[in-house]
């Protein structure tokens, strides 16, 4: 691999894409495969979660709030996970709509060559993959890994995909303990896409809405891979 100035990681599921459509989708699949009135309540609980994130607070992200929800109704890590992977599939058909965060295609497209950019994912990579080529991404973000497991997997992860630039690189995701604080550990800047009540904490940037921190990112990638000190300061995270 080539030495890189800078890098980029990326989240996949909740942060380069968004929609209640795949989430509502996700639940009624899981429900299906629950017990009846296991798979009621999961239904009732969905709603009420897609109509107002604080009602299942704490949780980690949309998609694990989701998957609680699963393992509540009885369902095993692998029924989940085909759900999942239905969904995924169904979205790449075009039967789910889904929206890229505006300005992040533009972002990934305008980066300096010499930041390398990096998707790390606990899903299937294959279907990582395909998700990005449909949302329009996989140019720019040509660099996946999935079954990252993270948090655990986040830093060997990261080595592999980015290299020395690990050093000089910026975390992106929806998921603070999967996300943020494994790249903070690393000296990474971050930056956390916080859901009305998910837990969250430090990042350098904490914003509700992925397009809210693509300005800060242009700047602070652009210094970073210019080897300009270390980047932009820090940021206060909102809540955290």
């Amino acid at each position: 691999m080539a030495t890189q100035a800078a890098g980029l990681v990326l989240d996949l599921d909740g942060t380069l894409y968004r929609g209640d459509a795949p989430l509502w989708a996700y639940a009624l699949a899981m429900a299906e495969m629950a017990e009846p009135q296991a798979g009621r309540r999961l239904v009732e609980r969905a709603r009420a979660f897609l109509a107002d994130t604080r009602t299942l607070a704490p949780f980690r992200d949309p998609w694990a709030a989701m998957s609680a929800l699963g393992a509540e109704a009885g369902l095993d890590w692998p029924s989940r996970d085909r759900a999942f992977l239905a969904v995924r599939d169904r979205i790449c058909r075009g039967e789910l709509a889904v929206e890229v965060p505006a300005g992040v295609r533009e972002l990934l497209r305008d980066l300096d060559p010499r930041v390398r950019v990096a998707v790390l994912t606990n899903s299937d990579e294959a279907s990582a993959r395909r998700l990005l080529a449909y949302l329009g991404l996989g140019r720019w973000a040509g660099h996946v890994e999935g079954a990252v497991r993270k948090p655990a997997g986040f830093a060997p992860a990261a080595v592999r995909q980015l290299g020395a630039a690990t050093g000089r690189a910026v975390s992106v995701g929806d998921n603070h303990a999967n996300d943020v604080l494994p790249a903070r550990a690393m000296g990474m800047r971050t930056v956390h896409v916080r859901l009305a009540g998910a837990e969250g904490g430090q990042a350098d940037l904490t914003v509700s809405r992925l397009e809210e921190a693509v300005p800060w990112l242009r700047r602070v990638l652009a210094s970073l891979a210019a080897g300009e000190g270390e980047g932009e300061a820090a940021v206060p995270a909102a809540g955290g």
